[in-house]
């Protein structure tokens, strides 16, 4: 039969033990030798009455000192102990990198059903109302364009739409044209400024579904300019979209 506890155990329970009498017998002893000098007659300054007040003066330091020293002891070891567990969970904790590599992107990712995302085809995209749906959703400030079979075509960034509005306004308050800005999709964008269009199309990542968040990471940081990953069954770009991965998603998850 294995033993119950521990060489350790056994010296702590010793230690409880021996504080516990000596903190008895201190205030035992302190509690005898007043009764004994109260009680003392008669008492008018007699040698027995002096003698027994110099035992109490000697005793009572001493006494006090034991006490002492037995509360120091074990306050100071029980800091000592709670210090030594602060000390061990913080080697314990894991580093942002360990955590990222920890958490796989199915647990994180925005899945596919919870996400605000648009489909092709791009002229049926209108802006300003697509604007409108976003702001009503809460869902963020970006925008998922897939293609027809799900497949990651586009990232479109709020404030891209916005600065590409306030320029069409300006041009046509410049040209003296009245704007239809409700008019307006995706499309013209694409058709109008091939930088934001090469911006949409290649400022965005895939990651495969078994990954964790430190692979969805390191293709974030060899991507130019990329803050999203799509999450797809293999990882590819030709497959459909499961789930969605943001810079703010890594971030919080990276946190100690």
């Amino acid at each position: 039969m294995e033993p119950t506890g521990s060489p350790q155990d056994g010296v702590s329970k010793f230690r409880q033990h021996l504080a516990t009498w000596i903190v008895l017998f201190a205030a035992l002893g302190v509690i005898v030798l007043a009764w004994r000098i109260i009680t003392i007659t008669p008492a008018d300054g007699t040698q027995q009455e002096r003698a027994a007040q110099q035992v109490l003066s000697a005793v009572l330091p001493l006494l006090g000192t034991w006490v002492g020293t037995i509360l120091a002891f074990y306050f100071t070891r029980e800091n000592f102990e709670a210090a030594a567990r602060s000390v061990s969970a913080v080697a314990r904790q894991l580093t942002p990198e360990e955590k990222l590599g920890s958490t796989p992107v199915r647990d994180a990712m925005i899945a596919k059903d919870k996400m605000f995302y648009k489909n092709f085809p791009a002229d049926k995209i209108p802006l300003a109302a697509t604007l409108a749906e976003l702001a009503s959703s809460k869902k963020g400030e970006r925008i998922p364009v897939f293609a027809t079979n799900d497949t990651p075509a586009y990232m479109v960034h709020r404030s891209r739409v916005d600065k590409y509005l306030a320029k069409y306004l300006g041009d046509k308050a410049a040209s003296g044209e009245a704007p239809n800005q409700n008019a307006l999709t995706l499309q013209n964008i694409l058709d109008e400024d091939p930088e934001l269009k090469k911006e949409f199309e290649t400022s965005w990542a895939t990651v495969r579904e078994d990954a964790t968040l430190a692979d969805a990471k390191a293709k974030m940081d060899r991507t130019p300019n990329c803050q999203d990953v799509f999450v797809t069954k293999n990882g590819t770009r030709d497959e459909a979209v499961r789930g969605w991965i943001t810079n703010g998603i890594i971030e919080e998850h990276a946190k100690l």
